[in-house]
């Protein structure tokens, strides 16, 4: 998104240059109006998700939306102003905010909204959007945003603005020469800029051909393929029919929510109001005294979070595994980022076990009753795959922040078209995928996959590419891919719904979020791919491909080496009662029980 300085500088660069309504008050309500629609960014505190009808950049920044902000606000204002004198300024001014935004490299904008939820962009937007979040716009990267705002925005449009006003009124001698001299400056040290720091006043950086690794192609997996190898050239993985055609695992994983930090994990007490887990992670929080757990009844009991259900299961009244779950959420310093969670965890339960869907009772060794929502169960699964044994990830993490770090972190397609051929088309496994090339992560387990060849093999051209490859490449293809991947980031109560059967709920299913990307790939004299770059718009792919490895990382008696005092074992029994796989019953209080 813009920052609210260009959203406010705009309808007040307006208002003076083509003399609107004098006054104050009149100059606030421009002000508000231009700049209210991102308050929409509260909604994350409340589970708003990104593409909800008020999530950001969606309502309140459409142009029904500006239409009707606009009355309110001109009636408030009828007795010192006729609304027909207020209304169209007030109206641009509001408009102005969801145009801005649309103008930038950032999500796209649902400008129609209501009336269709489909988020637009303007065809060139050169503006950078923000790097992450707040500590980065609060740093020289804010600065350096203003700026490019500045430059790119905020002159142009007040030399506009003047153009405008010098055409309709009054002209002063020599006007039109002096806003000629400033649009050749402005011209001037905008095109200096651009040329002379492109990452910073031209962050569409331009995309080259860049290598494929050995040791990346060396690092694909190979445990599920038929023959233990992967195939690598073109020719080959035609003749296995692998391109053009929708390739799948063989059960689908399901969708969940990822638990965010902010709202405590597994030790957020979930079936609480958003309001209270924040206020938790703002002023700390601490797990009930052993005298109070023991007083609870068992309403109190079911609204605990996952790993306070977890340390009353096993009967630990000194909740030592929630106070370690504590020290990454709620009770966190510095406070934990908002987007924080175990998106990574929740992607790769979805593609190991079943969804668990029903209530398990469990019964602790003292024999104290503990029920286990579905959801306490998914948080359980998502903090033991945490980390898993043996996995491992293709790509480059990214480390870097800037206005366009997915130049540089992006995964190489050409290794992301043969992980997808192989471990998916081959081995029939599904794997992750971190969708942001940037510090910003969020894992999506693969539903399904499809290649397309767009472009068959052609004579090299004019396609940028590193001194790297000079000399090796024989010939390029275009290729697209598409991606169904299984939602990480659903809001909690989607699996929170009552089914007919007593004691269970509703399952979430696979919920898809599409992905598509296009590539230029590279590819030497045996067909071998060598290299690739992204195209389309943004010309950016996924950050890394993660692939599972075996089972939960395990420390000392099968305990997780997320949460030392949590044991994979007994986990993995509420888990098979909660998807059905016998009794709903987990009972720890007979003596061959274990856990």
């Amino acid at each position: 998104m813009a920052t609210l300085f260009t959203h406010a500088a705009l309808p007040w660069l307006a208002r003076r240059a083509l003399k609107g309504p004098p006054g104050g008050r009149f100059l606030t309500a421009l002000l508000l109006c231009a700049t209210v629609a991102d308050l929409d960014l509260l909604g994350a505190a409340f589970d708003v998700r990104p593409d909800d009808l008020f999530g950001h950049r969606g309502l309140t920044h459409s142009l029904p939306w500006a239409a009707a902000l606009a009355a309110l606000v001109a009636l408030l204002l009828r007795k010192r102003w006729p609304s027909t004198q207020t209304w169209p300024w007030l109206f641009a001014a509001a408009a102005s905010h969801g145009l801005i935004d649309a103008f930038t490299q950032g999500a796209h904008v649902a400008l129609l909204s209501p009336l269709t939820q489909a988020r637009l962009a303007l065809p060139w937007r050169p503006v950078p959007t923000g790097p992450l979040g707040v500590p980065e716009l609060l740093s020289g990267w804010g600065v350096l945003l203003v700026l490019n705002e500045l430059v790119l925005v905020v002159l142009p449009v007040a030399l506009a603005l003047k153009a405008w006003a010098l055409w309709r009124g009054p002209r002063e001698p020599n006007a039109l020469a002096r806003l000629g001299i400033s649009t050749l400056a402005w011209a001037a040290v905008t095109l200096a800029l651009c040329v002379s720091l492109p990452e910073l006043f031209a962050p569409r950086l331009v995309r080259v051909v860049t290598p494929l690794r050995t040791v990346e192609v060396d690092a694909l997996p190979t445990d599920a393929l038929p023959d233990h190898r992967p195939v690598t050239t073109l020719a080959e993985l035609q003749s296995l029919g692998l391109f053009d055609r929708e390739l799948t695992p063989p059960r689908a994983p399901w969708s969940g929510g990822f638990f965010p930090d902010w709202f405590g994990r597994e030790a957020g007490r979930w079936q609480d109001a958003r309001v209270t887990l924040i206020a938790r992670t703002l002023f700390g929080t601490e797990p009930p005294t052993a005298a109070a757990a023991s007083a609870m009844t068992d309403e109190q009991r079911w609204g605990l979070s996952p790993i306070e259900k977890y340390d009353l299961l096993v009967d630990d009244l000194a909740f030592r595994s929630t106070r370690e779950s504590l020290t990454t959420t709620h009770n966190l310093r510095p406070r934990p980022r908002f987007w924080n969670g175990m998106c990574n965890g929740v992607g790769v339960s979805a593609i190991e076990q079943p969804e668990p869907t029903r209530v398990v009772e469990a019964i602790s060794p003292s024999g104290r009753h503990v029920k286990f929502h579905p959801i306490d169960i998914k948080a359980l699964l998502a903090i033991s795959y945490f980390f898993t044994e043996g996995g491992y990830e293709l790509g480059n993490p990214c480390d870097r922040i800037g206005f366009d770090v997915a130049a540089t972190c992006s995964m190489n397609p050409a290794l992301l078209l043969l992980a997808t051929l192989n471990e998916l088309g081959r081995g029939h496994r599904s794997f992750l995928l971190d969708v942001h090339p940037t510090q910003q992560t969020q894992y999506y387990p693969v539903i399904s996959a499809k290649v397309s060849i767009v472009r068959p093999p052609y004579p090299v051209d004019a396609t940028p590419m590193m001194p790297a490859l000079e000399g090796k490449v024989r010939s390029l293809m275009d290729v697209a891919f598409d991606f169904q991947l299984s939602s990480t980031t659903l809001p909690l109560s989607l699996a929170n719904v009552p089914s007919a059967t007593p004691s269970a709920y509703q399952p979430v299913g696979v919920r898809p979020v599409p992905f598509h990307w296009s590539a230029t790939l590279a590819l030497g004299a045996n067909g071998e791919f060598l290299g690739g770059r992204w195209t389309g718009e943004p010309a950016e792919g996924p950050d890394t491909v993660d692939f599972l490895g075996h089972g939960p990382e395990l420390i000392e008696e099968g305990r997780l080496g997320v949460n030392p005092g949590v044991k994979w074992a007994l986990i993995q029994r509420l888990a098979r009662a909660s998807a059905g796989e016998g009794p709903g019953v987990v009972d720890l209080s007979t003596p061959d029980a274990g856990h």
